[in-house]
C-alpha cells in the first residue's frame, strides 16, 4: 500500500534500551580487553625479564625470569635463610627465660631499721650526758637551799626537761631523715637489680633478633610500571540517541508540511466553489455535477 499525502506516515520507533545497553556494554568489554592487551609490553633488563603469555581462556600470565647470576644469588639468599631461619627456630622453641623477677615495691622501703639505729646512736650518747646533768641539777639546786616542790626548784628542773626533750626530739628528726634517705638508697638498689635481670633475662630474646636479622631476604629485580594506554571505551549510546532525535525531527517535519498542504487545497476548493455559485449552472454544465479538474 502507497504512502498516503497528508503525512499519515507512522513515527519512528524509538530505541530498544537493551539492544542499546548491550551495544554499550559489548564496547566497553571491547575497550577493555585492547587496554589490556596495549599495556601488556614485555619488559627485558640485565638482572632478569617480565614477559606476558596467554592462557588459552581469554587470561595471561605474567612470568618473571632471573638471569643467571641473579638466579644462582636468589637460590643462595633462599638457602641461607632456611638455614638461619631452621636454627632459629628451633632455638626460640627451646628458650627458657626463667622466672620474671619481682618489681620492687616503693613501700617495702621504709627505713624504719636506719631509722631506728640512728636514734639508738644519739640516744646512746644522750642517756649518760642528761643522767650526769640531772645529777649536777639536783647537787645545785641542794646547794642553792632550793627545797623540791619549792618554786625555785621547779623552775630549774622544767628547764632541765624542756631541753632534754628537744635534744631527744632533735635526735628523732634527725633519724627519721637518715631513715628515708636509707629508704631511697635501698629501693634505688632494687630498681637496679631489676634492671639487671631483665636484660640478663631478654639476652636470649635479643641475641634471636640478632640473628633473625642476619636472616637474608629474598629480593627481585625492580621493573618500570606499565604504560597505561588511555583506551576509552566507544560511546554508542549518544549516537542512536541523535540518529532518533533525527528521525522524529523528519517526521515532525513531513507531519507539518501535509498539515500545509491540505490548508492551502482547502482554500482552493473553497474558491473554486464560490466562483461556480456566482456563475450558475452553466459553469459546469446543465445538469452535470460539480467537478473540479485534475481530481
Amino acid at each position: 500500500m502507497g504512502k498516503k499525502s497528508g503525512g499519515s506516515s507512522a513515527p519512528p520507533a524509538p530505541p530498544d534500551p537493551k539492544l542499546t545497553a548491550e551495544a554499550q556494554s559489548q564496547a566497553n568489554r571491547e575497550a577493555i580487553e585492547l587496554s589490556a592487551k596495549m599495556n601488556r609490553i614485555n619488559e627485558y633488563t640485565p638482572l632478569g625479564n617480565r614477559t606476558y603469555s596467554e592462557n588459552g581462556d581469554g587470561t595471561y600470565s605474567a612470568t618473571t625470569t632471573l638471569s643467571p647470576a641473579e638466579q644462582s644469588q636468589y637460590d643462595m639468599r633462599n638457602a641461607l635463610a632456611a638455614t638461619l631461619g631452621g636454627k632459629a627456630l628451633d632455638w626460640g622453641q627451646n628458650l627458657n627465660l626463667g622466672a620474671q623477677p619481682r618489681i620492687p615495691n616503693a613501700a617495702d622501703y621504709n627505713g624504719d631499721k636506719a631509722a631506728d639505729a640512728v636514734f639508738n646512736r644519739a640516744k646512746m650518747y644522750l642517756d649518760p650526758v642528761y643522767e650526769e646533768n640531772s645529777r649536777a641539777l639536783e647537787q645545785r639546786l641542794h646547794d642553792q637551799g632550793l627545797a623540791p616542790g619549792s618554786e625555785g626548784y621547779q623552775i630549774q628542773n622544767r628547764q632541765f626537761g624542756d631541753q632534754r626533750a628537744r635534744d631527744y626530739q632533735g635526735a628523732a628528726y634527725t633519724a627519721v631523715g637518715a631513715g628515708q634517705s636509707e629508704a631511697q638508697r635501698e629501693f634505688a638498689n632494687a630498681m637496679s637489680v631489676l634492671q639487671a635481670q631483665t636484660q640478663q633475662r631478654s639476652q636470649p630474646l635479643n641475641d634471636l633478633a640478632q640473628l633473625l636479622s642476619l636472616t637474608p631476604q629474598g629480593s627481585m629485580p625492580s621493573f618500570q610500571p606499565n604504560w597505561q594506554a588511555p583506551t576509552l571505551p566507544t560511546d554508542t549510546i549518544s549516537p542512536t540517541l541523535a540518529a532518533y532525535q533525527g528521525q522524529l525531527s523528519n517526521y515532525n517535519a513531513e507531519q507539518q508540511r501535509g498539515a500545509a498542504g491540505k490548508g492551502a487545497l482547502g482554500s482552493i476548493i473553497g474558491t473554486l466553489g464560490g466562483a461556480a455559485v456566482r456563475s450558475g449552472p452553466d459553469y459546469l454544465g446543465k445538469g452535470s455535477p460539480m467537478r473540479i479538474p485534475g481530481f
